[in-house]
């Protein structure tokens, strides 16, 4: 005797005689494509304008700590270890001012760091998701690109 074979099992049968969905599925990744890209594109120029402002920002914060320390050089030699008390409220002042620019300047390098790293993981992330996409026609297959290494485990056919 043969077994009978039960009827295919379709998810909904009752929508099951009707025509697959039209492609607008596909317009809507288009779409949100899209705009993802040109999301990625201005945070990618935010990211630009916000190193050069702190490369500019630290270049006038440097300039202007060489200013103040080269004249606390020469309050230095004006005062003369005591010899002339006139010039020791005006060289305390300025060695605050020293410190305290001091630790702008290094705030400042640590944010372009942050910025900078900011960056490159944001560069490295645009790299790493563009490797996940290959134009069609680039492989020849049109499809997903397969990798010329087999997955552990698999075999390449002869």
């Amino acid at each position: 005797m043969g077994v009978a074979k039960s009827p295919p099992k379709v998810a909904n049968a009752k929508t099951a005689h009707r025509a697959p969905p039209k492609p607008v599925a596909q317009k809507i990744s288009q779409n949100v494509a899209l705009k993802t890209a040109e999301a990625r594109a201005k945070r990618k120029a935010e990211l630009a304008t916000k190193v050069k402002q702190a490369n500019d920002k630290l270049e006038e914060l440097t300039k202007r700590d060489e200013v103040l320390k080269n004249k606390l050089k020469e309050l230095r030699k004006n005062y003369d270890n005591g010899a002339n008390p006139q010039f020791k409220e005006e060289l305390d002042a300025l060695k605050i001012e020293v410190d305290e620019s001091g630790t702008k300047l290094m705030s400042c390098q640590t944010e372009l760091r942050g910025t900078i790293e900011e960056k490159d993981e944001f560069d490295k992330m645009d790299v790493d998701t563009a490797s996940l996409f290959v134009e069609e026609g680039d492989n020849g297959s049109g499809g997903p690109s397969s990798s010329s290494h087999p997955a552990q485990g698999e075999q390449q056919a002869p």
